[in-house]
Formats: structure tokens, C-alpha cells, sequence
């Protein structure tokens, strides 16, 4: 983190490290859902990303010891269902001569702004490359700050925000038999273990709801939180689950279920 500078309240940290890091929310309970061990660092951002100072971030990377590797010189296989690998970038320590995915990385991600999903950005014009993705604005929306120990503050998403974006791009990940189970049980542990505090997010997702922006992603949220957790339905249950089996059906879909009829 001290790698990002002055960066650092710009940006904001998504993916599996956030789901990890909301346990230091007030409200925070405790659940013993261990998920997916990550060890990658995603982080959002927004296209343009205005300097600061005279140092660009690709440079504070770089002088903190990481180096940037793009999927061609990785040698990656495109991902299922596309005949093209997009171009992406990511930051390994330098000491890894020969980094794969697997290995401990810094990606970047923004929302796409053209009309070809496979085209990434450069939101400081240079050598930094954000991967684009959909429904990234959301992230970015109304942001949550944790102290985290030994490292300092950070900004998350919103938990709902979180939430609402892992359901909005499961139907994209599960055409390219991307890892969309996974993403059900990372948002069911976000929420259930914030389920104290869930009548506080009513303003700001109602607020999201009437948005002329993220209005209908969020009305295609719910529909498919409801296909996947109403009353006649048990597919994300199944998926939640098999993640963390000390959770039946009927508790998983209870759960989700408060919460739908809390925010409606």
C-alpha cells in the first residue's frame, strides 16, 4: 500500500482483498467464513485519473520495487469462449523473474467507456493500464474508509456496492466459464456478516436505484438476486453453499431474503 502514495485516496481496493478487509467495518460480525485465499490486489480507479504532483502512479510502482508485465509477455491463453486475449497489465515485485497469475500482483480496473469491451485504458497516458470492465462506476460510487493495521486507511466499496457488482457480471463470467459460484459466496459473506447494519444502506441504494446512471443496473440486480435466491429459486444457495457448508439452503436463502426486503 505505501506503493500507491499519495494515490491511496483515489483509489479504491475491489475483489477478493476487499471482502477480506471489510471485517474492520463497524458493525463487522465475525462469521468463520474462510473464502478463497486471493493473492491479488485489485484496485479501481477512475478514466482520466488526474496526476498529482509531478509523480505519476506507474512511476511510484515502479520505484517501490514492482514492475509491470502485460499478458502478452505472461504468455496467457485467452480466456474461454473469446479468440483473443485482451490486453491487460500487471504490477509483480521485481525479484519474480518469470511472475504468472498465480503469483501476488497489482491489476487495475476502470469502467468501459467504448463501445468494444476488450479495449483497456490508459487514465494517466502513459505505461498505466486499467482493465475495463462493466458496472466498475459502482465501485467507485460512495466508498467506504478502514483502518487497517499496519498499513493505514483504504478505501472499499460500499459492501451493497460490492454486492451488486458481483451480481451484475456473473451472466458475462459464466458465459466464459469464469469463476461466477465464487462470486455469490464472496457477496454472501460481505453482507451476511454486515447483516447489523443493513438498514443503514437503504438511503444510499435507494439513492443508486433513482440514479440515472446506476438505475438499471440495479433494477437488473435484483431481478437476478431473485433468481437466484427468491422463494422458488436455490441456485445461488447451492453456490453459497458449497463455499461455506456449515450454511444450509434454507438459512442461505433466508438471509438473502431479509435483505431483498429490506431494501425494496
Amino acid at each position: 500500500m505505501p506503493a500507491l502514495g499519495p494515490y491511496r485516496e483515489h483509489l479504491v481496493i475491489a475483489g477478493g482483498m476487499a471482502r477480506d478487509l471489510y471485517r474492520y467495518l463497524p458493525g463487522y460480525q465475525e462469521l468463520d467464513l474462510e473464502g478463497v485465499e486471493t493473492l491479488d490486489l485489485d484496485i479501481a480507479l477512475a478514466d482520466p485519473l488526474s496526476v498529482i504532483g509531478e509523480t505519476r502512479l506507474h512511476d511510484l510502482l515502479v520505484a517501490s520495487g514492482l514492475r509491470l508485465q502485460t499478458n502478452d509477455a505472461l504468455r496467457e491463453r485467452p480466456p474461454f469462449g473469446l479468440v483473443f486475449t485482451p490486453v491487460s497489465g500487471r504490477y509483480y515485485p521485481q525479484a519474480l523473474r518469470h511472475p504468472s497469475r498465480r503469483d501476488p500482483h497489482i491489476e487495475f480496473i476502470t469502467q468501459v467507456r467504448r463501445a468494444s469491451g476488450d479495449s483497456n485504458a490508459h487514465p494517466q497516458g502513459d505505461q498505466l493500464i486499467a482493465y475495463t470492465l462493466n458496472y466498475v462506476d459502482l465501485l467507485l460510487a460512495a466508498p467506504v474508509q478502514v483502518e487497517v493495521p499496519q498499513v493505514g486507511q483504504v478505501r472499499l466499496p460500499h459492501p451493497l456496492a460490492y454486492a451488486v457488482q458481483k451480481m451484475l457480471i456473473r451472466p458475462e463470467r459464466q458465459r466464459h466459464g469464469q469463476h461466477y459460484a465464487k462470486d455469490s459466496a464472496d457477496a454472501f459473506k460481505v453482507v451476511a456478516s454486515l447483516r447489523s447494519v443493513w438498514s443503514a444502506w437503504r438511503p444510499e441504494f435507494h439513492r443508486w436505484r433513482t440514479h440515472a446512471h446506476y438505475g438499471s443496473w440495479i433494477r437488473q440486480a435484483l431481478a437476478l438476486w431473485k433468481q437466484l435466491f427468491g422463494v422458488d429459486a436455490d441456485r445461488g444457495a447451492q453456490e453459497v453453499h458449497a463455499a461455506y457448508p456449515q450454511y444450509d439452503l434454507a438459512s442461505i436463502s433466508t438471509i438473502m431474503g431479509e435483505l431483498m426486503r429490506i431494501l425494496e
